[in-house]
């Protein structure tokens, strides 16, 4: 993607607007100090939480429609616990 399309992601998490799967990509990509480039502290940590919230709504949609995300790759490249795949580089 594109900085333009990365900052709009990141606008879409500030005003919780929801994210399409390679936006989810993106911002799962970027670190906390890329998130900080991109505005405050504050928005940052309201970012990776909005991340996390979208990351649970895609992975319930793709239940709710009988898909298994591991098999057709569009879901998570491993299985969510506690803590994946935040706090992994912050």
């Amino acid at each position: 993607m594109a900085k333009v399309d990365v900052e709009r992601a990141f606008v879409k998490c500030l005003v919780q607007a929801p994210l399409t799967v390679e936006e989810l990509d993106e911002i799962k990509a970027l670190g906390a100090s890329g998130l900080i480039e991109l505005g405050t502290l504050a928005e940052a940590g309201f970012a990776r939480m909005w991340v996390r919230h979208e990351a649970y709504r895609h992975r319930a949609q793709d239940l709710m429609n009988g898909r298994d995300p591991q098999d057709d790759g569009t879901g998570f490249a491993e299985p969510p616990s506690a803590t994946w795949p935040f706090y992994e580089s912050d």
